[in-house]
């Protein structure tokens, strides 16, 4: 049986990130780890902008960010959400938002990256 080629088929972007950390020896992982985490939030993401309508995140909140704009509920969704995702991992430190005024720090319970 012939190999499947990336050309023919395609490959996703987690797995091009995993195919090029193996051609550098001395890479920690950390950038592939980081990755994981923000593909895991966006694919949450995805799945519930695709039910938009019916998982009651289209409107605003009543909230005003730091910008001064109103918050969508989509917004304030995905923003929990990649914090969410990154805060456990150790691959951050801190994280900053335009849906929060102050830095967000990562819980002493996690590791920091």
């Amino acid at each position: 049986m012939e190999s499947l080629k990336p050309e023919q088929y395609g490959w996703t972007l987690e797995r091009y990130v995993l195919e090029q950390q193996r051609t550098h020896p001395d890479a920690s992982g950390e950038f592939t780890r980081l990755f994981q985490q923000l593909a895991l939030a966006g694919k949450v993401i995805g799945s519930r902008v695709n039910m938009a309508g019916l998982v009651d995140v289209l409107g605003v909140t009543g909230e005003t960010n730091v910008q001064g704009e109103q918050v969508q509920k989509l917004d304030e969704f995905a923003n929990r959400m990649l914090i969410h995702a990154l805060e456990g991992g150790g691959q951050v430190c801190l994280m900053a938002s335009e849906e929060i005024d102050d830095p967000i720090p990562i819980s002493t319970r996690f590791p920091k990256g």
